[in-house]
């Protein structure tokens, strides 16, 4: 066995191609542990993208934001159509709400005036504009996690933050674990064949 590789070594000058092929015949379980860690990162892999499509990415406060700018659309087509604002948000839900010449369908369903945990949206018009709020998961008015159109600085967002998905964390820590396994075996099978490689040639110098 030693002779031959030898021969390869020599024969190819040490190509890769002879290393790989030395390899493959004297490590072959290595790389049968190298092909099922790989496998292993890519089963894992896959089940992480599955647990993605199963579970929203982004935290439900995105969702709570755009159900508020879906009214604000509401209130603002009543205004383009009608000339005015609405006084009330209720206004949205009847057929020829508002000033006589303003014959609007219904803008909005009922359920869709009030947030995800059942209040009414706080809706104050002015001037031609208006503010649109959602009390927020405390139901309470005018406090922390308040929910506000138009209000960039997202103060409440940080409030709204999902819990750590630990399945998620887990996974990606797994595929990390298996990538370096992978690689460690990968940089070890190469090191080792080189070696191989190198004191055939060097037998063979020396017996020359």
């Amino acid at each position: 066995m030693a002779h031959q590789d030898s021969m390869r070594c020599s024969k190819n000058g040490g190509s890769a191609a002879a290393t790989a092929a030395m390899l493959v015949r004297r490590y072959g379980d290595v790389l049968r542990e190298i092909a099922l860690l790989l496998g292993l990162a890519i089963a894992v892999l896959l089940l992480g993208q599955a647990s993605l499509l199963r579970h929203a990415p982004y935290s439900p406060v995105f969702r709570y934001e755009a159900e508020l700018r879906s009214v604000a659309a509401a209130i603002e087509h009543f205004q383009a159509e009608c000339g005015v604002l609405p006084a009330r948000l209720r206004d949205l839900t009847h057929t020829a709400a508002g000033p006589a010449a303003c014959q609007h369908q219904s803008l909005a369903a009922p359920f869709r005036l009030r947030d995800a945990w059942g209040s009414a949206y706080h809706y104050a018009p002015a001037a031609g504009s208006f503010t649109l709020r959602s009390a927020g998961r405390d139901r309470v008015i005018f406090t922390a996690d308040d929910i506000v159109l138009g209000d960039t600085a997202w103060s409440w967002r940080p409030l709204y933050r999902p819990p750590t998905d630990w399945l998620r964390l887990s996974q990606a820590l797994a595929t990390v674990l298996l990538a370096v396994l992978f690689v460690t075996k990968l940089l070890s099978l190469l090191w080792r064949g080189g070696m191989a490689c190198g004191r055939s040639l060097l037998r063979q110098r020396l017996s020359s």
